[in-house]
């Protein structure tokens, strides 16, 4: 998968129309397997500025992750959306799976 692809999640990220939750199930919908992960950390990346962009303009603080006890915040539960690894790819070094 491509920085275009990534751009499919970023874009509604800056849309004032879209909710947290609507967000959450767009990113749930896309297979991250497939994606490498340099290109995953882009999306988390550009969904952090986008976020923080949000939450300036609406007067809060750039960044809140909530306390343990809290819920996760929108952006957390993305992030471990999209770094969450496959089951092909869990222990293995950078995202490399290891030789069989």
């Amino acid at each position: 998968m491509s920085i275009h692809h990534a751009e499919e999640l970023d874009h509604p990220a800056r849309s004032a129309d879209v909710q947290p939750t609507q967000l959450i199930g767009f990113a749930r919908t896309i297979n991250w397997t497939a994606i490498n992960f340099d290109t995953s950390l882009v999306v988390v990346y550009e969904l952090n500025t986008a976020i923080t962009a949000i939450r300036e303009k609406h007067g809060l603080p750039p960044i809140d992750d909530g306390l343990p006890s809290e819920p996760d915040t929108p952006y957390r539960a993305i992030r471990a959306i999209v770094l969450t690894p496959s089951p092909h790819q869990e222990g293995a070094h950078r995202g490399e799976a290891r030789p069989e």
